[in-house]
């Protein structure tokens, strides 16, 4: 049988990304996303067989650009705490475009979303292996301290990436200090050189002195 034209899954897929965006895994709804895209439910299943499927390719798609990206920061020639703030910027970016997306994502995986749930823990696999890899190279190099680099890994995610999710989750949050609301209402928190401020901070309360080179 033809695949028929008209590019219905691209249209799909482009309105499906927003979709995704506003409502998560949970709440998607294939017959609103069918109606707002447009196209007949029955070529929704044609394309994509189903919601899991679907929201599986979407996750996908956002994902690889940006670990692609990831592994080229990781893979220069600079030195390791330099790469490694390079890959943090990239990460750091990525979570800051989608952290709407990201934000009802962690939802979703509270509430037992079997397919985001399997998303998560391929891509934190992917992107957390270059990232300890990198951590590795800083101790090596004796530019961190020694320790189980994983405990390093939270520490700087705590310090870096995870404002940008619980701010998402807060800003409409009427009980917060005003001080906490009024960066949340502006969005400085969101912003590519708030982010860059954090990676900074965490990077320097963990790099050593270089080590003085003999006479």
């Amino acid at each position: 049988m033809a695949r028929p034209s008209q590019n219905l899954d691209q249209r799909l897929t482009r309105v499906g990304r927003r979709h995704l965006t506003r409502r998560g895994s949970a709440r998607f709804s294939v017959r609103e996303l069918c109606a707002e895209a447009g196209v007949n439910l029955g070529m929704f299943h044609y394309h994509f067989r189903s919601k899991a499927a679907f929201i599986s390719g979407l996750l996908e798609e956002i994902y690889n650009p940006m670990f692609a990206r990831l592994n080229l920061a990781a893979g220069s020639g600079q030195d390791p705490v330099e790469k490694l703030r390079s890959a943090l910027r990239v990460f750091g970016g990525w979570v800051t475009e989608h952290r709407v997306l990201l934000s009802r994502l962690a939802a979703d995986l509270l509430g037992g979303e079997s397919n985001v749930a399997a998303f998560i823990r391929t891509a934190e696999v992917r992107h957390i292996a270059v990232m300890v890899g990198l951590i590795l190279e800083c101790q090596r190099a004796d530019r961190f301290p020694p320790g189980h680099p994983g405990e390093i890994m939270v520490f700087i995610g705590g310090a870096t990436f995870l404002p940008l999710l619980v701010g998402t989750l807060a800003q409409n949050n009427k009980h917060l200090p005003a001080p906490i609301r009024a960066v949340l209402k502006d969005g400085t928190l969101f912003t590519e050189a708030a982010l860059s401020r954090r990676i900074d901070a965490a990077l320097r309360g963990l790099t050593l002195p270089l080590p003085k080179l003999r006479a």
